[in-house]
């Protein structure tokens, strides 16, 4: 359902109804992706940041969220910062 809102653009009935599931279900990882996801669409990015590690912690497919977190850092910050987060993390 988030995901029709959100192609729709309306972006506060997405983040409500992704807000509901993961109150419903705190342990879903891929919800926890879904609105890392969405955050970063409208570059919110500290929240979106937030999410994707509330995502890595809950989710049964750790390697999607993985993906979408690259593709965060490379989308959002310069290749410099970047072989820093890469050396920190490795």
């Amino acid at each position: 359902l988030s995901q029709l809102y959100a192609q729709e653009d309306l972006f506060f009935e997405a983040l409500f109804t992704l807000r509901e599931g993961t109150r419903k279900f705190p342990e879903s990882g891929e919800l926890y992706n879904n609105l890392a996801l969405l955050y970063e669409k409208t570059r919110v990015l500290d929240s979106a940041y937030y999410f994707y590690d509330q995502a890595l912690r809950h989710s049964s497919k750790p390697e999607v969220t993985q993906a979408n977190v690259l593709a965060f850092w490379a989308k959002h910050f310069s290749a410099q910062k970047l072989d820093s987060v890469l050396t920190a993390t490795a």
